[in-house]
């Protein structure tokens, strides 16, 4: 024992644990074998220790004090007490031969005595307390000094440490770059989380290789010039607003700058461009990032071609620890340190036991992880493919990322059930035939008319009820249980209102008697409750954000279903059908989460404040009376007809505010889908005008709301808060003042008659205990009240919900009724007579009008009057005329676009393989592999189960001279934003790839080889021909005329609605181009007369040039 041991004045020494006393001498033990016997060991357990140590590692126990004997001096040079709660170090004078000192993650205030330890060359002091270090001038040697998470204001002791070679200092509190100016052999400083404001102090750290300032508060980038070895800058949050002073770091190889004010892609390319060793770049969180999130990647590789790292990448493939493997072995040792301690023939049982459950676990162990693992790799593989599982009821199994992050990455399993066709069939009468009394029969077609004022109504009530419908299908559902478990939560935190009601008047009570023990034990019991009452509130607004998210699962699936399917729904309802305009994606994505929420707030913000008001209600008629409970009913009252008398139409206001929100959205979704076009025009200030005007309505609109919500609120908080605590305080005085009508208060008020301690104890219980209950009731009737608020907003969310989905039911019955005591439109869509026929082996048009259709109940406009022709299997059509003559119109229609006003159309029933296909002049991409562009609109899965491999996707690209693709963008499953990485040729030659891979027998080709040059245009051609595809083409190339049989030309006549179809080499196609030829050669026989009078001009300009010149010579001679 050390001297300081036998010293009997000082206080005993705390204490240390070491768990594992084999590091002492073997760091490196194995710490997962069966650990040695716990020992106790007071800040002295090295003094035992060999003398030829040369290494000791306490790392992560419970030491508070160590003292380093002087028998280690000779030979101990590393030392490691990293995480521990060390607060004082004794002995450190006496290891010079040290090397090596690790007292991180400590409880270290002050470091002394170190100016011995002169072969000192890492030192590590991170996350103390620690503000400065005294002996640090005598450590010469030092080549790394980390002192990161502790106290530090000012860079101080350092100018004596020139052989330095790391400094960190991350996480201090330091505000200047001072006294480092000698460090120059100084590579690395680290200096982020601090306050620093400008870079000064560096221009002798010439090797300087990184430099890390991230999270300070830097506005410019001054002050480098002299670094120009610096590899690494890390200028990450902070408030740098221009890249600049840069262009010396030559040998710069990463950039990290996110999060900052970096607004101009001329400033990093001006910059950056010359760097040829940057491969890293950070600039995510800047405004150059923000303001084109889609664009930003390409506009960085466009400005520095040589980065190959853009912004973090996260890694979705690593695979998590498996948590099986770890629980095992905890309890595998627990159940070996009991075995240890028992009896022989408990032993023998154990062992028997513990056999037979390792067998059993292990093999469940080993299947459950067989299934998991098969499942993980499946999910991530069909992750990556953008793909997933067909079930046998038309069900699909999608996988979605859950959970991932660096070092993981897990897939969720998500089964979709698709909305079948009798549940919209019974859903339809309740958005289509509401009843009358709701109010809502007087629209086109079931939609609700726009006189229909969102409120609280009946024809609010059906809106509910009818959505609710769809929310909640079932009374086994999923939903039904969240909504059982949430009542259950708000059911049990009235219970516990009632019981901190009790409990605070007992505790009120036993403070004024000065029962002391019976205090703290109330005390005790308050602290419990209010445990679990915690519980209960989270756990209640964990179950109503479930019930959110589970109704707009439903609702979102219902109108998906409804909105994407074959009756092409999703197209009709912007272009045909005019109830909710372009807006839709405003009611799916804000409408309908906005709707969600208020509809799972509603249910606990009236649902429990009911409950609230019943229970308490009777206790306060027990505790006060039946004058008590009349007065407070009477309140109740009065205050909901002054709420609902003074309250503004908050529903038809909400509706509204939606509706602008959604104009301003659309203007913004038409300007990114038409960016390229405006900007050739040059449009950006008409655009701006377009939107700062739809904004300043919105605006104007929102303000109006506010002005109205301030009169109201101060009424309301008025009403709800001051006036019902003075109306409270006079309802629980009751039994004091007038006990013949106090209820049991009163008859406990006259049973005890006279002044006495125990009386004024008793009023003080049951006043407490009637305040706190009087305080909850007015929290639950003011909660009510409040509701009548969020009642009028949810009216407003209902109403626009509802009309998406009645509008999305009218579009998939075509259920188009004029209102009684109007005519029919000609061409409206509640004119529509004519007949689709589906599977027949060609495309026919029998008397068909042309019509492009206007937004109901408006009419149509007829482009061409009675159109009839049949194409057979090989008879090639070629649709021309000039613009707006109605070509394109013909493919709409005959593909289920525009209605069928008058007479049959027939085509085949299959859209795809041997059926009909149509491409459009501008070819839509989707987000995906290069593999899905192909494949389109099928996924992986759809081209495994049809047979086609990637070999037979390498054949089509090579037909239409795309077969460098796969090379060029990295393979199949490359993913990009194709509708930027792909040329307009190559665009519509993709689409050509896809009507090869789905083979159809017919397709339509509205100009969708225009962006595609001659040569390969005809090649083209040819090769859908030989695969039996028979070409419907609308085009104005006369060159394509020789790869088609028949021409039918539209737009003839004086009126423009006239056409003939003929075939393709008659006599009457040869006579009008030998006329052409003809005009030709009659233009080719005035070549002569046309030189000479060319020659004519230029010499009577020459005279008019040498007069000029004259003129001109004259007057300045003058």
């Amino acid at each position: 024992m050390s001297d300081q041991q036998t010293d009997q004045n000082k206080p005993a020494k705390p204490h240390a644990v070491l768990t594992n006393p084999e590091v002492l001498s073997n760091p490196h033990a194995d710490t997962g074998g069966p650990p040695p016997e716990e020992i106790e060991a007071d800040e002295d357990l090295l003094v035992d220790l060999e003398d030829d140590a040369d290494k000791i590692c306490l790392r992560q126990n419970q030491i508070t004090r160590i003292y380093l004997p002087e028998n280690l001096a000779p030979t101990l040079k590393e030392l490691d007490l990293y995480d521990n709660n060390i607060s004082h170090v004794k002995g450190l004078d006496h290891v010079v031969n040290l090397t090596s000192l690790d007292l991180s993650f400590n409880d270290i205030k002050h470091i002394k005595n170190i100016s011995t330890l002169v072969h000192l060359k890492d030192l590590y002091f991170i996350q103390n307390r620690i503000q400065t270090i005294e002996g640090l001038e005598e450590l010469k040697e030092l080549q790394n000094l980390e002192l990161g998470a502790n106290k530090i204001r000012e860079i101080d002791n350092l100018d004596a440490l020139t052989a330095l070679e790391e400094l960190w200092l991350g996480k201090n509190k330091i505000s200047e770059i001072k006294n480092i100016s000698s460090l120059t052999n100084l590579k690395i400083l680290s200096i982020p989380s601090n306050r620093i404001e400008t870079l000064s102090g560096l221009e002798s750290l010439s090797n300087l290789e990184e430099l890390y300032l991230s999270d300070n508060l830097l506005t410019g980038i001054s002050g480098l010039e002299s670094n120009t070895n610096l590899r690494v800058l890390d200028i990450s949050n902070n408030k740098v607003s221009r890249l600049e002073n840069l262009s010396h770091l030559t040998k710069l190889e990463e950039l990290w700058a996110s999060n900052n004010q970096l607004a101009s892609f001329e400033e990093v390319e001006r910059e950056l461009k010359d760097k040829e060793e940057l491969n890293t770049v950070y600039f995510e969180g800047n405004p150059l990032q923000k303001a084109a999130p889609a664009l930003y990647r390409n506009k960085v590789r466009l400005a520095l071609p040589q980065i190959k790292q853009i912004d973090a990448i996260q890694s979705t493939l690593r695979r998590p620890e498996d948590p099986l493997v770890i629980l095992f072995r905890h309890y595998s040792q627990l159940l070996l340190s009991r075995v240890r301690n028992s009896s022989r023939t408990v032993k023998l049982a154990a062992t028997v036991a513990l056999l037979l459950s390792i067998i059993g676990t292990g093999y469940g162990g080993y299947s459950w992880w067989k299934d998991w693992s098969k499942e993980r790799i499946q999910g991530r593989q069909l992750l990556r493919k953008n793909s997933g599982l067909r079930g046998k009821d038309g069900s699909r199994i999608i996988y979605v990322p859950y959970k991932s992050s660096l070092t993981s990455s897990s897939t969720s399993k998500v089964t979709i059930h698709p909305t079948k066709s009798t549940t919209f069939d019974a859903h339809r009468r309740l958005f289509l035939n509401p009843p009358r009394a709701a109010g809502l029969r007087d629209g086109y077609g079931g939609a609700p008319p726009p006189s229909t004022k969102p409120g609280l109504n009946l024809a609010f009530l059906h809106q509910l009820l009818s959505l609710l419908s769809i929310m909640i299908p079932r009374w086994n559902s999923k939903e039904t249980g969240l909504l059982l478990s949430h009542g259950v939560f708000l059911m049990l935190r009235t219970y516990l209102s009632l019981v901190v009601a009790r409990l605070d008047g007992e505790i009120v009570r036993d403070l004024v008697a000065g029962k002391g023990r019976a205090f703290i034990w109330g005390i005790i019991k308050w602290c419990s409750i209010g445990t679990f009452a915690s519980y209960t509130n989270a756990m209640i607004k964990f179950l109503k954000s479930k019930v959110s998210i589970a109704f707009r699962t439903r609702l979102t699936r219902y109108v998906h279903d409804l909105y994407l399917n074959d009756n092409m729904n999703y197209y009709k309802l912007g272009n045909l059908d005019g109830a909710i305009g372009q807006g839709v994606d405003q009611f799916i994505t804000q409408d309908l989460t906005l709707f969600c929420s208020a509809v799972a707030s509603l249910y606990s913000s009236l649902g429990k404040p009911l409950v609230d008001l019943i229970v308490f209600n009777y206790q306060l008629y027990r505790s006060l009376g039946p004058l008590a409970l009349t007065g407070i009913l009477s309140g109740y009252i009065g205050t909901a007809s002054l709420l609902r008398g003074h309250s503004p139409p908050f529903g038809k206001l909400k509706a509204v505010e939606g509706k602008k929100e959604g104009d301003f959205r659309s203007l913004h979704s038409r300007l990114l889908a038409n960016a390229e076009e405006i900007a050739f025009y040059g449009g950006a200030d008409i655009e701006r005008v377009f939107l700062s005007k739809s904004f300043a309505n919105l605006q104007r609109w929102m303000e109006g709301i506010y002005k109205l919500k301030i009169r109201y609120n101060m009424f309301e908080d008025m009403l709800l808060k001051y006036s019902w605590s003075a109306f409270g305080y006079l309802i629980t005085s009751l039994p004091i003042f007038l006990p013949a009508w106090g209820g049991a208060g009163g008859i406990l008020e006259m049973a005890t008659p006279g002044a006495g301690i125990n009386r004024e104890r008793g009023r003080m219980k049951e006043f407490i205990t009637n305040k706190r209950l009087m305080l909850s009731l007015a929290d639950a009737g003011g909660r009510m009240m409040y509701s009548i608020k969020d009642l009028s907003e949810l009216a407003g969310y209902t109403s626009r919900v509802y009309t998406l989905i009645s509008t999305l039911h009218r579009v998939h019955a075509n259920s188009y009724h004029q209102p009684r005591g109007s005519q029919i439109e000609l061409y409206s869509l509640s004119d529509v007579q004519g007949t689709i026929h589906s599977g027949f082996d060609g495309v026919r048009l029998e008397n068909v009008p042309i019509v492009a259709p206007g937004l109901f109940p408006q009419g149509g406009d007829e482009l061409i009057e009675s159109l009839s022709f049949i194409v057979h299997s090989g008879e090639h059509l070629l649709i021309s005329g000039p613009n707006g003559a109605g070509k394109s119109a013909i493919a709409r229609i005959i593909a289920g676009l525009w209605p069928v006003y008058r007479g049959l159309v027939s085509r085949p029933r299959n859209l795809g393989q041997d059926g009909i296909m149509f491409l459009p002049q501008r070819p839509y991409l989707s987000t995906g592999t290069l593999r899905d562009q192909v494949i389109y609109p099928h996924n992986e899965l759809d081209m495994r189960e049809s047979g086609r491999t990637d070999n037979h996707l390498m054949e089509i690209l090579e037909a239409v001279h795309l077969g460098y693709l796969p090379a060029r963008e990295g393979g199949w499953n490359g993913r990009k934003e194709w509708k930027d990485v792909l040329s307009g040729g190559e665009k519509q030659r993709m689409a050509i790839a896809r009507l090869f891979y789905h083979d159809p027998r017919y397709v339509f080709l509205d100009e969708a080889t225009s962006a595609v040059s001659s040569d390969v245009e005809g090649l083209l051609y040819e090769r859908a021909k030989e695969r039996g595809i028979t070409l419907i083409t609308i085009s104005t190339r006369a060159s394509l005329k020789k790869y088609h049989t028949f021409n039918l030309s539209v737009g003839l006549g004086a009126d423009g609605m006239s056409w003939e179809i003929d075939r393709i080499g008659t006599e009457k196609e040869k006579m009008g181009v030998e006329k052409e030829l003809q005009e030709l050669r009659r233009q080719l026989d005035n070549v002569d007369s046309l030189k000479a009078r060319r020659q004519e001009i230029e010499d009577e300009l020459q005279r008019v040039w040498e007069g000029e010149q004259e003129t001109t010579g004259l007057t300045s001679a003058a």
